[in-house]
């Protein structure tokens, strides 16, 4: 169950109830009134939906195009999080390993598959690799 938090996290289709351990449609009227600050919002229910669904409103999981987006989205901005704490070391052992016996073979390797490629290719690589530095940077 992807549970949310985020502001945009309002138009997910479901609530998920934590102290009554149910699962809601979201706007659903058996949601107590006593529950609702620990209510989450719910993208995915995943595979425990009939276990937890609500008997009311009878939530039916849902494959939604937003939520693929969200979840992408995330990832990026995860590995830009990543990125962004562990910049400095994350270059340090990318030198040492381009100075080792591997990072030397794996260099010679990548410059054979470079030179392979038309030069359209080549250009879309290259701003590929510009935009990585950008983002690092």
């Amino acid at each position: 169950m992807r549970i949310d938090y985020r502001p945009e996290a309002a138009a997910a289709p479901f609530r998920f109830d934590m102290a009554g351990g149910k699962l809601h449609r979201t706007g659903c009227p058996a949601i107590p009134r006593a529950s609702s600050q620990a209510l989450y919002s719910v993208w995915d229910p995943g595979e425990g939906l009939p276990a937890l669904a609500c008997e009311k409103c009878q939530p039916v999981a849902i494959e939604s195009a937003h939520m693929s987006q969200d979840s992408s989205l995330d990832i990026i901005y995860g590995f830009l999080s990543i990125v962004d704490q562990f910049g400095s070391v994350l270059r340090e052992r990318g030198r040492e390993y381009r100075n080792s016996r591997r990072g030397r073979r794996l260099a010679k390797d990548l410059s054979g598959m470079f030179s392979a490629l038309d030069q359209t290719q080549q250009d879309a690589l290259q701003l590929t690799l510009a935009s990585l530095d950008g983002l690092v940077k």
